[in-house]
């Protein structure tokens, strides 16, 4: 017998005796396995945290031994439910995932998985004893099948490859976004100066010809040559420059304030209540040097008094990629260019949000792939493949829907459903 003979005959047997220990354990009041599980059941947050889903608990116990002397953190749930219950609170790295379980099975554990915040990116393997349907489990979001009877080797290293992987793709994710959050900022400075530049030009103006004045008046006084008229005179226009004063210098403070509420909703992720009139009309006013420079104009059409409870930061996110894709491909080869952003309550709860531009339309061969990541029709000028892609990904997050139609010659549409995400707390609407 080889060696390794001698070793798959040795894990047989420590797989026997795993099988056996659920009746051992009923016979003398233990509970191995779920003692097992509560220790292992805090992840450390240097270590990877693996989400083990099986109904059975020797198949449990069997992958907790597979797995011990890997530097991984393990916890276990014995249904679909439970998993869905348990991802929220320990946000794991990986889920290996029984197919055949009573109830809910792993398919459409898997897709509602996917469907939790943050599960799009989760990587679910698949663990089977019979061979599945293959297609159906990639489509609802795995990435992978390991068949049983499990060998040790194997199930570490596929797992150690696909936590790679993830690690690779999150911190590849983590660059696009610190990337797009400067280029962001950057926008955000632009238009800064931009915005500020006219009042607090009108400012200087209206300072410059109040000293003026003062000068003139106060040489007067000093030659004996102030009149009545004179001082009526100074006294009309230390009005009106105060006047223009103080509007500028408010206006300038609601444009601070509208660019900072901007900047935080983008970089907080948090949830309130919004005013879409005047949050879209702000996100038009953050972004009209870019709109300037295309001679592009923006209707906004929303009921002043339309709300949205949502996380403001993902509808920023959606309206920049759309005005930026019609900005990139929309309007070649034009003068001029016309954006209409409208919004009603819709029948079945939130809000309807419509977006359409009167550029040249989407071939009918690009529609179905316009969503794909880095799928773009002009790389050397501005396309960067990614724009209808986040457009897509932010709505989903949002727990919304969109839909696409456009036609060569006709312009562009994009129709997207937003629900109310949560009923508002008066503590997070007293922010707003």
């Amino acid at each position: 017998m080889t060696d390794t003979d001698k070793n798959d005959a040795v894990e047989i047997q420590r797989v026997f005796e795993l099988i056996d220990a659920p009746t051992r354990s009923a016979q003398t009041g233990e509970d191995t396995g779920q003692a097992r599980r509560s220790d292992r059941i805090q992840p450390a947050a240097s270590q990877p945290l693996i989400l083990l889903v099986d109904d059975l608990q020797s198949n449990l116990d069997l992958l907790l031994m597979l797995l011990a002397d890997q530097p991984w953190q393990l916890a276990t749930a014995r249904s679909g439910a439970e998993a869905l219950r348990l991802i929220p609170e320990l946000h794991p790295d990986l889920v290996l995932l029984d197919v055949l379980m009573p109830g809910m099975d792993g398919f459409e554990t898997c897709r509602q998985i996917k469907q939790l915040e943050g599960g799009d990116d989760l990587p679910v393997m698949f663990l089977t004893a019979e061979c599945q349907d293959l297609d159906k489990g990639f489509e609802v979001g795995a990435i992978d099948y390991i068949n049983k009877p499990l060998r040790r080797s194997e199930l570490q290293r596929r797992i150690d490859t696909h936590l790679s992987l993830s690690l690779l793709t999150k911190g590849l994710r983590t660059r696009l976004m610190e990337r797009e959050s400067l280029a962001l900022l950057g926008e955000i400075v632009a238009e800064v100066s931009h915005e500020i530049d006219t009042p607090l030009g009108v400012c200087v103006t209206a300072t410059s010809v109040l000293n003026n004045r003062l000068d003139s008046l106060a040489r007067d006084l000093e030659h004996d040559r102030l009149q009545r008229e004179d001082l009526a005179e100074f006294i009309t226009t230390a009005r009106e420059a105060g006047r223009m004063l103080n509007d500028n210098t408010q206006s300038a403070l609601e444009m601070m304030a509208g660019l900072k509420l901007l900047a935080v909703d983008q970089s907080s992720g948090r949830s309130r209540r919004v005013a879409l009139k005047s949050y879209v009309e702000l996100l038009v006013r953050n972004v009209q040097l870019k709109l300037s420079a295309g001679a592009v104009h923006v209707c906004v059409d929303i009921p002043a008094d339309l709300m949205l409870y949502t996380k403001p930061g993902l509808l920023s996110k959606i309206l920049r990629n759309l005005v930026n894709n019609s900005l990139v491909h929309a309007f070649i080869g034009r003068d001029a260019g016309q954006i209409t952003i409208q919004a009603r309550a819709s029948d079945s709860g939130g809000v309807e949000l419509i977006y359409r531009d009167d550029g040249c339309g989407i071939p009918a061969d690009h529609q179905g792939r316009i969503f794909e990541r880095f799928f773009t029709t002009r790389p050397d000028e501005g396309g960067s493949g990614l724009g209808l892609h986040l457009v897509q990904t932010a709505t989903a997050q949002l727990q919304g829907t969109l839909k696409l139609r456009s036609a060569p010659g006709r312009g562009t549409e994009f129709t997207i459903h937003l629900p109310h995400l949560l009923a508002a707390t008066p503590r997070e609407d007293s922010g707003e």
